[in-house]
């Protein structure tokens, strides 16, 4: 009886970790991080034989980043895909393996096609500073970079209102990254047909976005950085990076800009090198510097 007591206890006390094992919840469930979504769930399967079976569960509340964060902190959820920072390494554990191989930091233009004239003539950081302004979330990691690099920015907590802002000529662009620009297109020309794509300029600046968890689930960081580590070797890891991204970096880079580089100065130094030639085609981008800082993923 006694000892029958004590296993009950056991698996009472052990029930959270067995669940925390199994089910990993993440909070970003937009459309725009299904590629993310789609090489955990790959990352735990190809994981099972060394740390056992395990599925991803999607939060069943709808979370800002700023929400999922404190969620993440709290242990409400265990994982989110966020670009680093030192600032956001010292808060969370990193896996770090950039998950876009650079993408992210290229950013086209999201405008107004009202008065997307005015990108024709900008070549430099200075010539943006002087003649438009961005529009940018306000609780995003590289509101920062633009600041610091000086850009007239103007800024709302809320993603959809930017495009609301942009749509209605309040702002002058929306930088967005490669991986999520088109579908955003096609999306926002329903409510604001205004707004177009700028085929003149890219912006880029290095911001690889990683998987963080939280810093007491060393556990989890272990198996995400295994798992990747095989999917790099058996080639899985590119093939679903192609799967999501291959031709959409196919029809929008087919048109060369000039790219303006941004320096970003909150940047670990320990970030691994990029794989951006899994995107980057060398004639996408007419300036010699940018085209080797973009590839260098630096």
């Amino acid at each position: 009886m006694v000892r029958k007591l004590i296993v009950s206890l056991a698996l009472i006390l052990l029930a959270p970790t067995s669940y925390a094992q199994t089910h990993v919840v993440y909070f970003q469930s937009h459309d725009r991080f299904s590629y993310e979504v789609e090489l955990l769930q790959h990352l735990l399967t190809i994981t099972e034989p060394e740390y056992g079976q395990a599925t991803t569960v999607a939060h069943q509340s709808s979370m800002t980043e700023q929400q999922g964060l404190r969620a993440l902190t709290k242990g409400e959820v265990d994982i989110a895909f966020l670009p680093t920072s030192k600032r956001r390494e010292a808060n969370y554990l990193a896996v770090k393996q950039p998950l876009l191989q650079g993408m992210l930091g290229f950013r086209l233009l999201l405008t107004n096609r009202t008065s997307d004239a005015k990108f024709a003539d900008i070549q430099s950081v200075q010539q943006l500073r002087d003649n438009v302004i961005a529009g940018f979330g306000l609780h995003w990691e590289d509101l920062r970079i633009l600041y610091r690099n000086r850009l007239p920015v103007m800024t709302s907590p809320q993603y959809q209102e930017l495009f609301a802002m942009l749509g209605t000529g309040q702002i002058d662009y929306l930088p967005r990254g490669l991986n999520e620009v088109e579908a955003e297109l096609k999306e926002q020309t329903k409510h604001y047909p205004d707004i177009a794509l700028n085929e003149d300029i890219a912006l880029y600046y290095a911001f690889p976005r990683y998987f963080f968890v939280n810093r007491g689930n060393k556990q989890l960081a272990e198996r995400l950085t295994a798992g990747l580590a095989i999917a790099k070797l058996d080639g899985s890891f590119k093939a679903l990076f192609d799967k999501h991204f291959g031709a959409i970096s196919e029809r929008l880079m087919s048109k060369p800009r000039i790219l303006i580089e941004l320096k970003n100065p909150f940047l670990p130094d320990d970030v691994p090198p990029m794989e951006t030639d899994w995107w980057l085609k060398p004639e996408a981008v007419t300036n010699v510097a940018g085209t080797r800082s973009a590839r260098s993923g630096q």
